[in-house]
């Protein structure tokens, strides 16, 4: 990993205990399910590290669920990790050498129930004398009484009906709960609402504390204060210094008070040796700063140029890409590779449902250059099959099931008409992932080099070598775009003269088994994918699978993809 100097000023948290379990290179993501429900049964826990360890996988990424926030019971680490034992978890990965990443949430917290936030009760209770006044940014004197403004009533306030209940104090309906002053539970509800340290008010009315994502249920925390953030940070610093995570994602950075100061105190927190990524560029540039003490963000640069770049210009060819030119696209990844190693590649999620087949081929291009490409690519869980087969615990058989028949078949059926089968897709993504598993040096630190191909058909040709640092190259991908549009010979794409120079030397096709030398053809080496994974000299440990040649594609117009 990338060692990143502090920011001047961050106070020293000490450094970990333990190093993290190995380097980076691939992760898997996983989406975890709000809190009470089960991830994944631990008994199919095991079984889904073993299935990661085989196809190189370095680290697990238990995603948060989308509007997760900070807790009083964990802090900034969300409460759906509460249904994992994480400790466990980490013993077992890391028996595999596989490392666990997670997600963290400062930026908020989720006020829209009080009586399940133990921060904003208190603050509903003693207003600013409360211990945790300090936690939110609240303009007391905002309101005429200096109390909190709590914008909950519906907009037309007689549609409303309060209730008194013991000490409390809710809707007619189940919902929010509010504290009661003692003794102001004797007066009818109204009355007893103006009696508190807040003021409840309608939805269409300001409030006096800061909060995030127009949405006043997420209370902004201040991550500006190291009160504050000792106590929110208390938690992850215990899982982060007894071994437990060896990376985190900030989720909201850009709801931060000060950015930079944040990070600069996490990084300072978890210690260098740990992967510090964000969910999105501070202040959603497209140039990284490099005075951030992080390792990256999830991907959004790394997404625009691998999904424009395979797009139409003037359309969206690939959903709501806009078109890369090649030239930019080569320019942006070898920043990556140069600066920021270990920023996270994860390719967009293409829904619950199959992908269509006429976009199967763009979606394996993506898939080889997110994987082989800069970064540390971070592999969907369900997304290494067209369509993901249930839970996750029966797509891991699944998957499993289809690598013991990458093992043992003689051939693999690469499907015709563009239908390219799920064990195709299977098979591209082992192979990358072990490629680089096997040579960590080459693809995270390493260095990128476009291709430039040649021939009628060149601008359907995207290529780029990878080498350890001041190294010759070791590996080569070369991928086909908008084949759809190309001319057409009998239903296969023209490639006519189109050619690829190759480094000097023999390189292998990982995916086919077929060797290129120099100048090598586009016709060959799309015959039977419309990608390529080059090794030099025979490559990787793990020998490829020779495959059946397609079936004839059915014909398309011709079109140019520059207009």
């Amino acid at each position: 990993m990338i060692v990143r100097s502090r920011h001047p000023g961050s106070p020293d948290h000490g450094r970990p205990i333990r190093p993290a379990v190995r380097p980076p290179t691939s992760v898997y993501r996983v989406q975890l399910p709000h809190a009470g429900q089960e991830w994944l049964p631990s008994g199919d826990i095991p079984e889904l590290l073993d299935y990661l360890a085989d196809i190189g996988i370095s680290h697990l990424w238990l995603a948060a669920p989308y509007g997760s926030s900070a807790n009083a019971d964990s802090g900034v680490v969300p409460a759906e990790y509460g249904t994992v034992n994480l400790r466990e978890l980490a013993s077992v990965a890391h028996a595999r050498e596989i490392g666990l990443i997670i997600d963290i949430v400062p930026a908020h917290t989720d006020v829209a129930l009080p009586q399940h936030n133990a921060w904003w009760w208190d603050v509903l209770v003693s207003g600013r004398h409360s211990r945790f006044a300090d936690y939110f940014t609240v303009d007391f004197d905002a309101d005429p009484q200096h109390r909190l403004r709590l914008p909950v009533l519906d907009s037309d306030h007689r549609t409303t009906t309060l209730a008194v209940s013991g000490n409390r104090l809710r809707f007619d309906r189940p919902g929010p709960e509010f504290p009661l002053a003692p003794g102001t539970e004797l007066f009818a509800p109204e009355e007893c609402s103006r009696q508190q340290m807040y003021r409840l008010i309608g939805s269409d009315e300001h409030a006096n504390y800061r909060y995030v994502g127009g949405a006043p249920r997420f209370a902004a925390l201040r991550q500006d204060s190291q009160d504050v953030f000792g106590e929110t940070h208390r938690f992850l610093k215990e899982i982060v210094h007894d071994g437990t995570v060896d990376g985190v994602r900030v989720v909201g950075v850009d709801d931060l008070p000060d950015t930079m100061l944040y990070l600069s105190w996490l990084r300072a927190a978890i210690g260098e040796n740990h992967l510090l990524c964000t969910d999105t560029a501070p202040h959603r540039n497209h140039v990284l700063d490099q005075a951030l003490p992080i390792d990256g963000t999830s991907g959004a640069e790394i997404r625009r140029v691998v999904t424009g770049v395979l797009a139409k210009p003037g359309d969206s060819d690939t959903g709501a890409a806009e078109y890369v030119p090649r030239s930019e696209f080569h320019l942006h990844m070898a920043d990556i590779a140069r600066h920021w190693p270990c920023s996270l590649s994860a390719a967009p999620e293409s829904g619950p449902g199959p992908v269509p087949h006429a976009h199967r081929p763009a979606k394996l291009a993506q898939t080889l250059q997110y994987i082989l490409g800069p970064g540390l690519p971070a592999v969907d869980a369900g997304s290494e099959l067209w369509q993901p087969r249930g839970p996750l615990s029966r797509h891991v058989k699944r998957c499993r099931e289809l690598c013991t028949t990458l093992e043992t078949a003689e051939t693999i059926d690469t499907g015709n008409d563009g239908v390219i089968p799920s064990i195709a897709k299977l098979h591209v993504v082992r192979s990358a992932l072990r490629l680089r598993d096997e040579r960590p040096d080459v693809f995270v630190g390493g260095e990128y080099e476009p291709i430039t191909p040649s021939g009628s058909a060149q601008s359907y040709v995207v290529a780029f070598e990878r080498a350890r640092e001041h190294s010759l190259p070791e590996a080569v991908v070369v991928v086909a775009r908008l084949t759809h549009l190309m001319p057409n010979d009998d239903g296969q794409p023209a490639w006519g003269d189109t050619s690829v120079p190759l480094p000097e030397g023999t390189w292998r096709d990982l995916l086919t088994g077929k060797n290129h030398s120099g100048e090598a053809l586009a016709a060959d080496m799309f015959s039977e994918l419309p990608v390529a994974l080059l090794v030099r000299g025979g490559g990787a440990l793990r020998e490829p699978r020779r495959l059946e040649p397609r079936a004839e594609d059915t014909p398309q117009p011709e079109h140019d993809p520059r207009g």
